[in-house]
């Protein structure tokens, strides 16, 4: 899972796995509590935007899967380009990963592609006059092969693909358990982690621990239960 942060110092937005939050524990309760983005979103976060920099204060704004946090970015790039008129250019944003799957060029022009393509069926739907309805679908007709155009291209790839794929820390999930993950979580974080948790971990592994292996606060008599496998653990979390 990804979240869609603002960065302080700079006009410019970023999508970031959730793992790459300095705080562990902003990052527990996005993965775990239902809806906890309502009452973390606004707040400040520190981001490890670069491996040889300190973490930078961004505020976070949302939190959900990479595809719908990249378009959220780019319709807020948008709006705030139209606020630069007269010749003026957009701010530069200096803190943009360029490496990681969902940073990349191609996910970028997808997403934003998606919202102008969402943009154009709106206009249409208000279409008065028949000129009108005919320009817009030409337009609209244009970006949608360009979009089907830059989905089809990895898919040349998936041949020589691994039938696992690396979610991070050397853990490997199916790639057809992360599909339906995907497709039966949409916009559900949690039910997502859940859901990769049981493949990532056995019924055995699971049976009676914790995550972190910490005691409980409602019998903190009790013996703290033994925690699941950091490693494992930690890749789940930054799905």
């Amino acid at each position: 899972m990804h979240v869609l942060v603002k960065w302080i110092d700079e006009e410019s937005w970023d999508v970031y796995p959730i793992r790459d939050l300095a705080d562990a524990a902003i990052c527990f309760r996005l993965v775990t509590q239902e809806n906890a983005i309502e009452t973390l979103r606004g707040s400040m976060v520190a981001i490890k935007w670069n491996a040889d920099s300190p973490p930078a204060e961004a505020q976070l704004l949302d939190f959900g899967g990479a595809k719908l946090m990249e378009r959220k970015r780019s319709q807020l790039v948008k709006e705030a380009q139209k606020g630069f008129g007269g010749g003026q250019a957009a701010p530069v944003q200096k803190k943009r990963r360029l490496e990681g799957a969902c940073d990349c060029e191609a996910s970028r022009k997808v997403a934003e592609l998606e919202v102008q393509v969402q943009e154009l069926t709106e206009k249409l739907e208000a279409a008065t006059n028949k000129q009108e309805s005919c320009t817009l679908l030409g337009n609209a007709k244009e970006l949608v092969e360009k979009l089907d155009g830059m989905l089809q291209a990895p898919r040349a790839t998936a041949v020589v693909q691994a039938e696992r794929v690396d979610i991070g820390g050397g853990v490997h999930v199916e790639k057809v358990v992360l599909s339906r993950l995907h497709a039966h979580c949409h916009n559900l974080p949690t039910k997502f982690a859940r859901g990769l948790l049981k493949h990532v971990f056995t019924e055995d592994e699971l049976r009676g621990k914790s995550l972190y292996g910490r005691g409980s606060n409602a019998h903190k008599g009790a013996p703290a239960k033994e925690g699941l496998d950091r490693v494992r653990l930690e890749a789940v979390i930054g799905m």
